[in-house]
């Protein structure tokens, strides 16, 4: 819901600015796993929100870029404790924050021209299952 409020809030003003929308779209396990319906819904859903904004943005100037890292070593991970847990990727080879900063500051700094539409990030060591 929150990615829908600041979108609704921000397109009025990016309007005719140039300006840019980022959906940052957290994808650290696949949708396909049992068990995650609500996470699943939610991931498709920010896609299909990203998708259908970006064709009516198409003729304001406003880019829109959707992020989809996959896993990123942040202190959510701390309670998982994804080293001690068989199939998840290890804390040393996930994604660094700064990783995921590059290439939303890539995005953003392309020529006006130029639209980055979708980024997807994985580390080079990448469990399917997060």
């Amino acid at each position: 819901m929150a990615p829908f409020l600041v979108t609704r809030a921000l397109v009025p003003i990016s309007r005719g600015a140039a300006r840019s929308l980022r959906h940052h779209r957290v994808h650290f396990r696949p949708c396909s796993v049992y068990g995650s319906t609500a996470y699943a819904a939610s991931k498709f859903g920010l896609r299909g929100m990203h998708e259908v904004l970006r064709a009516e943005l198409s003729r304001t100037g406003v880019r829109t870029t959707l992020v989809s890292p996959g896993p990123v070593d942040t202190s959510m991970w701390d309670p998982i404790d994804p080293d001690a847990q068989p199939g998840f990727t290890k804390r040393s080879a996930m994604l660094q924050a700064g990783d995921v900063a590059e290439a939303v500051l890539f995005a953003v700094t392309r020529a006006p021209r130029v639209d980055v539409t979708e980024i997807r990030l994985l580390p080079t060591v990448y469990s399917l299952r997060g």
